[in-house]
C-alpha cells in the first residue's frame, strides 16, 4: 500500500513538474492564435520576435502597426512585451494561482511622423500602463486593463483624465464574451471652453455569428457632462444608449435605444429618447459592411456607393 501511494505521488509530482514545460511550448501558439482572432476585428499589422522561455515562464516581444489616417503613409507603433505565467500553478502573478497561463503586457507607443511623436510626448501618464490575462483551467480568459491618471497638452488645450479600466471575460474560441469598460472622470479646456465628463461605462455580453459580435447586448451609460464657454453652457445629465442582437429564424433582429434625461441647453427641450429596431436581417450584411469598414483606404466616392448597394440590394 505504501508503495502504491509512493508511486502515485512520483507520477502526480511528475506531471506537475512537466506540465509548465508542455503549457510553455504552446504559449506561443495560443498567444499568436490570440492576436489574429483580434486582427479580424480591426485594422492593423503586427510581428511578433522571438520568445524567451524558461521552466516557469516566457516573454514575447511584439509589434502592433496602427495605420494614421490623417497622416499619408504613417503608422502608429505599438512595442508590447508580453511576459507568460506557466500553468498548473502560477507564481509571481496577481491573478489566481490556479490555471492554465497567465500573462502581463506592458507596451510603449511611437511614430515615424514627427507630429504625432510630439503629441506622444505631450501625453503624461505617471504610471506605465498594464494588462493582465489569465486563462482558466477550463480555458476561460479573462483581460483586465487600466490607466490610472494621465493628462495632455497640446496647442493650448489640457486634458486631464482619473484613468480608464476595463474587464474582459471570453471563451477559449472567443464565441462569447463579456464585460466592462470604464472612463473615469475627465475635463478638457482651454481659453475658449471648459468641459468637465462625469463617469462613462460601457458593458457588454456578446455572441458571434459569422465571426462578428452582433449577438447579445451592449449598454452606454453616461452620469453627465458640462460645457461652459463665453457664448454660452450647456449640461446633460444620465444619459444612456443600449443595443440588443436576437436570431430568430436565421436572420438577425436588432434594436437600438437612447434616453437622455436631462438636458440643459439653449432650446425647449428638457429630455430626449430614441428608438428603432433592424428587423430579420441577413446575417451576410454584417459581414458585407465589416469587409467594407475595413476599406477605409479607397475612394470614399465609392466606399459611399457600396454602402448603399448594401443597404438597396
Amino acid at each position: 500500500m505504501k508503495k502504491t501511494i509512493i508511486v502515485l505521488s512520483l507520477i502526480i509530482i511528475s506531471i506537475l513538474i512537466s506540465l509548465p514545460k508542455i503549457i510553455g511550448m504552446q504559449a506561443k501558439t495560443r498567444y499568436i492564435e490570440l492576436w489574429e482572432q483580434i486582427d479580424r476585428q480591426g485594422q492593423f499589422n503586427i510581428e511578433h520576435g522571438e520568445t524567451q522561455s524558461s521552466w516557469f515562464s516566457s516573454s514575447v516581444s511584439s509589434v502592433l502597426s496602427i495605420p494614421i489616417e490623417t497622416v499619408k503613409d504613417e503608422h502608429l507603433q505599438i512595442d508590447l512585451t508580453t511576459r507568460i505565467f506557466h500553468g498548473p500553478l502560477l507564481f509571481g502573478h496577481s491573478h489566481s494561482n490556479l490555471g492554465l497561463a497567465a500573462g502581463e503586457i506592458s507596451f510603449s507607443v511611437q511614430s515615424s511622423s514627427e507630429k504625432i511623436s510630439q503629441l506622444i510626448d505631450n501625453l503624461q501618464v505617471p504610471e506605465s500602463p498594464l494588462a493582465v490575462v489569465h486563462v482558466g483551467l477550463t480555458g476561460i480568459m479573462t483581460f483586465g486593463f487600466s490607466v490610472k491618471e494621465f493628462s495632455f497638452s497640446t496647442q493650448g488645450v489640457q486634458i486631464r483624465s482619473d484613468g480608464i479600466s476595463s474587464q474582459w471575460r471570453s471563451n477559449k474560441d472567443f464565441s462569447t464574451s463579456l464585460g466592462k469598460i470604464t472612463v473615469n472622470p475627465m475635463s478638457i479646456s482651454s481659453k475658449a471652453f471648459n468641459l468637465e465628463m462625469d463617469t462613462l461605462s460601457s458593458d457588454f455580453d456578446t455572441r458571434q455569428h459569422n465571426d462578428l459580435n452582433i449577438l447579445g447586448s451592449q449598454n452606454l451609460s453616461l452620469a453627465g457632462i458640462d460645457f461652459r464657454s463665453p457664448t454660452g453652457n450647456a449640461s446633460v445629465s444620465d444619459v444612456k444608449l443600449s443595443y440588443s442582437g436576437t436570431e430568430q429564424n436565421n436572420k438577425i433582429n436588432n434594436r437600438i435605444e437612447l434616453g437622455i434625461d436631462k438636458l440643459l441647453v439653449p432650446a425647449p427641450i428638457t429630455s430626449a429618447a430614441y428608438s428603432a429596431e433592424l428587423l430579420q436581417v441577413d446575417p451576410k450584411f454584417y459581414l458585407q459592411w465589416a469587409n467594407l469598414s475595413k476599406q477605409q483606404s479607397q475612394d470614399p466616392v465609392l466606399l459611399k456607393q457600396q454602402a448603399m448597394d448594401l443597404v438597396n440590394p
